[in-house]
């Protein structure tokens, strides 16, 4: 990693699933990793996606 002062560069990423399809464990896995409260590399994973 390169730290510049004054410079913050940010991203955002969107993930979904479609909940009517069976997901297979890798996708259980996954989804678990990411809706997991103590998980900080999401923190701000919008709450309308873990209930959807």
């Amino acid at each position: 990693m390169v730290q510049v002062r004054g410079l913050e560069l940010s991203q955002d990423i969107y993930i979904g699933r479609h909940v009517h399809r069976p997901a297979t464990a890798a996708q259980n896995a996954f989804w678990d990793f990411v809706t997991a409260a103590a998980n900080r590399t999401l923190p701000q994973l919008d709450k309308t996606l873990i209930e959807a």
